[in-house]
């Protein structure tokens, strides 16, 4: 059973229930976009070291990025670089001061071991002192919500930048590109 640990999903479901605590007419749009498994998660509480259903978290996912970002790229890329300084409370030996390389690769292994029985999954292909090229390789069965994938792929994105920044790299550029097989490829530099 494909699943993912608690800290990757915990956030969404703060997000979606402080919305509605503070929209409540936006509910039917999040019920178009959700079952009942996924309103279970929703209303308990999510323990970080538990693990979930992994086509809840993609539903979930999809959901925050159409009703609450509206479908807006820039802010789930911001929202990578926060997330990732919540992470870092709990997870600090992700983070290596001035080794940027370092730190990616770390968060890389750090990712991947979250979603058990996952067969998409990150890897470093090319690495530098002031360059990484990084892929997101999805496989089809995760490319069931295009808009969870792409708005997962911005979001890791902004944990690429914010993981970099942290290790100490300066000017940092990243450009997402989405290849023909549908995966995603970051090539991060900085000075």
């Amino acid at each position: 059973m494909k699943q993912v640990k608690g800290p990757w999903i915990q956030d969404y479901v703060k997000m979606v229930k402080s919305f509605l605590k503070d929209s409540p007419e936006k509910k039917a749009e999040f019920e178009e976009l959700l079952e009942t498994k996924d309103w279970d998660i929703i209303n308990s509480f999510v323990v970080p070291t538990e693990y979930y259903d992994y086509d809840s978290f993609q539903r979930i996912g999809r959901a925050v990025f159409i009703v609450i970002a509206q479908s807006n790229l820039q802010a789930v890329q911001a929202y990578g670089g926060i997330m990732i300084e919540y992470l870092l409370k709990f997870y600090k030996r992700v983070l290596v001061e001035e080794e940027p390389i370092e730190t990616l690769q770390r968060f890389i292994g750090f990712h991947t071991s979250y979603f058990q029985a996952v067969d998409s999954h990150t890897e470093m292909m090319y690495c530098s002192e002031t360059n990484a090229i990084i892929k997101l390789k999805l496989v089809d069965s995760d490319k069931q919500y295009p808009e969870a994938s792409k708005a997962f792929a911005y979001q890791l994105a902004g944990s690429f930048v914010k993981l970099a920044e942290l290790a100490g790299a300066k000017n940092i550029q990243i450009k997402i590109q989405e290849d023909h097989g549908g995966n995603y490829v970051y090539n991060i530099s900085w000075d």
